[in-house]
């Protein structure tokens, strides 16, 4: 009887510590769950903090070179138009940019940089116009120019996509629409070429050229730059209203037209660039 009694406590035992064994056992493995979230948010996070400390490296080799140029010749660097613009823009748009990349250490720089001067938006814009103008007098090529050369000397490093867009804008904002397309066209070739800092601007540059032309009254460049877009975004609504807006505005009315096909920026498009024409057609 004694062990009778005795086994019947032993196997109770047994199921219960089973029991409460499994109980815990599935408490953990709902663990498991919060365990692989966290793991891949922390993937996820980690992989963008790699792409911006890797945008911010790019930043600062960049600075870090064009100051060593500069410091070995100050009145020759500065003299030059093209490193005065770059010079402008790295200080007024480019510090913006890398401000909102480092939030947690923009603070900081603004405390130590606070007795520091630093160029407004209007001189990046007369910069601009400055270096335009001197295309324009001496009858410079554009390639030319952003590739750094001056009168068939290399001045200065090349210049990138980004700085002719970011030239192409503050023309624009000036209201030199013709001009301001002409750099974005180079923007755009230049695009084709490197791999930028800010990849998706290129929807900026097409979108600043295919304004531009609507200004200008040229609606058939206008539309052929809103396909280009469509291109892009083939389900984007607002882009396919927009070209259908210029076909209705066309009509049979008569507009100024660009030569030769535009630039298919789609993968493995061709890479002709556009040639404004101001006579009218």
């Amino acid at each position: 009887m004694l062990f009778s009694t005795c086994l019947a406590f032993l196997i109770y035992l047994g199921l219960k510590v089973g029991s409460d064994k499994y109980s815990l056992t599935s408490k953990v493995e709902h663990l498991l769950e919060t365990h692989q979230a966290l793991t891949e948010d922390l993937e996820s996070y980690v992989k963008v903090e790699e792409n911006r400390l890797s945008l911010l490296k790019r930043y600062s080799d960049i600075f870090e070179r064009e100051h060593e140029k500069a410091i070995k010749d100050i009145p020759k660097y500065v003299g030059n138009p093209i490193n005065e613009y770059t010079l402008i823009r790295r200080l007024t748009l480019d510090m913006h940019y890398i401000k909102l990349y480092i939030r947690d250490y923009a603070q900081n720089i603004n405390r130590h940089h606070k007795n520091l001067k630093y160029p407004s938006v209007k001189d990046l814009i007369d910069a601009a116009k400055a270096l335009n103008n001197l295309r324009n007098i001496y009858n410079e090529d554009i390639k030319e120019i952003a590739n750094g050369k001056l009168y068939g000397i290399v001045y200065s490093s090349p210049m990138t996509s980004w700085d002719c867009y970011e030239l192409g804008r503050a023309l624009y904002h000036a209201e030199d629409l013709t001009n301001s397309i002409t750099w974005m066209f180079e923007a755009l070739r230049k695009f084709k070429e490197e791999k930028p800092l800010v990849p998706r601007y290129i929807t900026s540059i097409i979108e600043y050229i295919r304004v531009s032309f609507d200004k200008l009254g040229d609606l058939k460049g206008a539309l052929q730059w809103i396909r280009e877009i469509l291109v892009l975004y083939p389900s984007n609504f607002r882009v396919k209203q927009i070209a259908l807006d210029y076909q209705n505005r066309i009509g049979n009315k008569k507009t100024m037209w660009m030569h030769t096909a535009t630039l298919n920026v789609s993968e493995g498009g061709t890479t002709d660039i556009p040639v404004l024409s101001l006579s009218g057609h």
